[in-house]
């Protein structure tokens, strides 16, 4: 199953037949806890603990391409849609909360 954002929705699928839709994989929520931005203000910040008008920002300018657009639009969705639970169990010992 995927999770996928289209539009301004997002839905559960196993397939994705709509061009423009970006797929999120269950391997991803230990993925955007691991991944550091590469660049930046948040250089070396765990994806998943980007400023949530950070990543809003993002949204509007547009993600970058690729595995790291691909989580920080997860990321985003997360945040917003106030899911944290998710990501709880990969995030290791590490304190913090995801805002």
């Amino acid at each position: 199953m995927f999770l996928v954002l289209a539009g301004a929705g997002m839905y559960a699928t196993g397939t994705v037949e709509t061009e423009g839709v970006m797929e999120f994989k269950p391997e991803d929520l230990k993925a955007v806890c691991q991944r550091t931005m590469p660049f930046g203000k948040y250089q070396n910040c765990p994806v998943i603990d980007l400023p949530e008008p950070y990543l809003l920002w993002f949204a509007d300018k547009g993600f970058p391409k690729g595995e790291l657009g691909r989580l920080m639009a997860l990321a985003m969705i997360i945040k917003v849609e106030g899911l944290a639970e998710l990501v709880a169990p990969f995030r290791g010992t590490r304190p913090g909360v995801v805002s």
